[in-house]
């Protein structure tokens, strides 16, 4: 029931924004953020538009890698989970900008504040940055108790789906229905693999990144001090 009505809010907001009139909500408040320029928000903004990509790709493998390097499987299983959050969201981002074939905002609209050399060419709603960004944070806040890394993340998230709408690339309701997208898809993914016990990474003790156990290798002298053996352990 509950993900029925998240569905039908992305069905209302989709619906909503069909015709994209200059007096709307969604069009005044696109102009409020997007006409509001400074250097200082453009340099601040940039970089974390700019980071989105680079850290939900990297996040979740270094997450997976710094596990098995520590062999520890609860950190590795972790990083899974926010790689599956991360590809999740961004399957059904793509389906429902294809179903929604929304414009962007730049297209729409006259006098629109748009980076230069702004080569987005894909439908507008939802905002994947956001989505990605919010799968994230709601992923690291589902498995972390530390307010100083929840806050930030959500932040940060917050930031990369403003910075959409400043850089004249999303409407606010494309960042609103990719904010809730993520979160979504966040929640359920750590749902399913909480309540389905899913580990890729299994708790045995001394697990190693090949599935078995370590190898123990210790050379010694055989009784008659003729050769040199080797013991090898799993």
């Amino acid at each position: 029931m509950k993900y029925n009505k998240i569905f039908f809010l992305f069905v209302f907001i989709n619906t909503l924004n069909a015709q994209e009139p200059e007096n709307s909500i969604d069009v005044k408040l696109f102009r409020e953020i997007n006409n509001n320029q400074s250097s200082f928000k453009t340099n601040l903004l940039n970089i974390t538009d700019k980071t989105l990509i680079s850290v939900s790709a990297i996040a979740p493998i270094s997450v997976i890698g710094y596990g098995l390097i520590k062999n520890n499987n609860d950190i590795a299983n972790y990083g899974v989970e926010m790689a599956s959050a991360q590809i999740l969201s961004q399957v059904i981002k793509t389906i429902l900008k294809e179903v929604s074939k929304r414009n962007r905002p730049f297209r729409d609209l006259q006098n629109v504040n748009l980076r230069e050399n702004e080569t987005e060419e894909s439908f507008s709603f939802p905002s994947g940055h956001t989505t990605s960004a919010f799968a994230l944070a709601t992923t690291v806040a589902l498995n972390s108790d530390k307010k100083e890394l929840i806050i930030p993340m959500y932040l940060w998230a917050t930031a990369v789906g403003y910075g959409r709408i400043y850089f004249g690339v999303h409407y606010p309701s494309d960042v609103l229905g990719g904010a809730i997208l993520g979160c979504t898809v966040g929640y359920a993914i750590h749902k399913y693999f909480d309540n389905n016990e899913i580990k890729i990474f299994k708790n045995e003790k001394f697990k190693s990144i090949f599935g078995v156990t370590k190898i123990n290798i210790i050379p010694f002298i055989d009784k008659n001090y003729s050769e040199v053996k080797v013991q090898i352990s799993f």
